[in-house]
């Protein structure tokens, strides 16, 4: 299991959410996501902000380079505010038993200079009133523009002078290497303003979205992110904004052990134009729960492929099971797992080649609703074939319509 990050025990009854890993191991249910189509020129002044270089220094010719984090954080603690969210308080939830109102806090990060904080989603999910505080201790109320259970990211809308805000500029998560230094800015546990360093631990990671589907390209992070810190800053030396801090691993230890995971700013420069125009941003959707054929699998009875994105489930009438494909109906186990085989494996998509569960669900997050494409698939007897498909729209949970699974 995963745990999202919302919530701060230290001044409100905070209200935790679990998220679900990514199956066991190598599969990934994978529902498949679009992105809300590429940034345009006139993105949001978010999008269009420039990189501002504020703590790097080089010691030597060739010698490593330090970062100077109280710099970073000099520059761009302001731009790092606190989310209160006021929630029903239905029954078993913390501090307010059988009903009433509890509160839940998180972060956010000021984009522009025209009041839009962006936060995740699962901090404000439910809310009957939303209220920011800035670094200078002035608290309004907000407005949710909209929200994306799908990638856990979420808009909101202050009213305060430009003159009073201090928008971080978005960097690339592209961009960061395992091993570059990183700077977590938020509330952990409601102590404001809070800072912790630490390094990219790893990249395109999966971790699943509040609705249950897969958000890909998550940072990884060994700095110190604890509940209260969701919708906060994930800064890179320059004091960019390189992630979205939103879960922590769960270890069975309800705080971070090292593992953090945000979402990629990369996937937030998209979402937040689709939000700030419509108030929602709608996912393609192609019907199917996959797993990665990787070595352990390659050469299975029923594996065709030795690479690619293996079927394991299709759900009846999506666009998947209109296309033809199929699903294994044979379990099997890879590296311990359950997984069914016998079933398709798609190794291209386009003229994109598929390697992995990932990178299927890549592909199709870079289509829209409604797009037909085709698919190269093999067969359980490693026959291959193309399929044309038209992507469906993405329903709102994973529960309306789940996948069928063999027994």
């Amino acid at each position: 299991m995963r745990q999202a990050l919302r919530g701060g025990a230290a001044r409100t009854a905070a209200i935790a959410l679990s998220a679900a890993a990514i199956g066991g191991g190598v599969v990934a249910a994978t529902d498949l996501a679009s992105d809300p189509g590429p940034a345009t020129a006139t993105a949001s002044p978010a999008t269009a902000a420039s990189a501002t270089s504020v703590a790097r220094t080089t010691t030597a010719a060739g010698a490593a380079t330090t970062v100077d984090f109280s710099a970073v954080y000099a520059a761009r603690r302001a731009g790092v505010v606190s989310v209160t969210a006021t929630v029903a308080a239905g029954a078993g939830a913390p501090g307010a038993p059988g009903g009433g109102e509890a509160t839940a806090t998180g972060s956010g990060v000021v984009i522009d200079d025209e009041g839009h904080v962006l936060t995740n989603e699962h901090v404000v999910d439910g809310a009957r009133a939303v209220s920011v505080e800035l670094a200078d201790g002035t608290t309004t109320a907000a407005t949710v523009v909209g929200t994306d259970p799908s990638t856990d990211l979420a808009v909101l809308d202050i009213d305060v002078p430009a003159d009073a805000l201090d928008p971080i500029p978005l960097g690339d998560a592209s961009t960061v290497d395992v091993g570059d230094p990183v700077l977590a800015v938020g509330d952990p546990f409601g102590y404001q303003a809070s800072a912790s360093a630490g390094i990219v631990s790893g990249l395109d990671r999966s971790i699943q979205a509040p609705n249950g589907f897969t958000i890909t390209g998550a940072v990884q992070t060994d700095a110190a992110v604890n509940h209260g810190n969701s919708g906060g800053a994930l800064l890179d030396a320059n004091g960019e904004l390189v992630g979205i801090p939103a879960q922590i691993a769960d270890s069975g230890v309800d705080a971070n052990v090292g593992v953090a995971f945000a979402i990629p700013v990369d996937t937030a420069r998209r979402v937040i134009d689709g939000l700030l125009a419509d108030g929602r941003v709608d996912h393609a959707w192609l019907g199917v729960t996959t797993a990665t054929v990787d070595a352990n699998l390659a050469g299975t009875d029923g594996v065709g492929a030795d690479t690619g994105a293996l079927i394991t489930g299709v759900v009846a009438g999506g666009p998947a099971d209109d296309a033809g494909l199929a699903a294994g109906d044979t379990p099997a186990t890879d590296g311990g797992a359950a997984v069914c085989v016998g079933g398709d494996v798609v190794t291209a998509i386009g003229d994109r080649e598929v390697t992995d569960a990932a990178t299927l669900q890549e592909a199709v997050d870079a289509l829209a609703p409604g797009t037909s494409t085709t698919l190269t698939v093999v067969g359980p007897g490693g026959e291959p074939r193309t399929v044309d498909v038209t992507l469906g729209s993405r329903p709102a949970t994973t529960s309306a319509t789940p996948a069928a699974t063999c027994g």
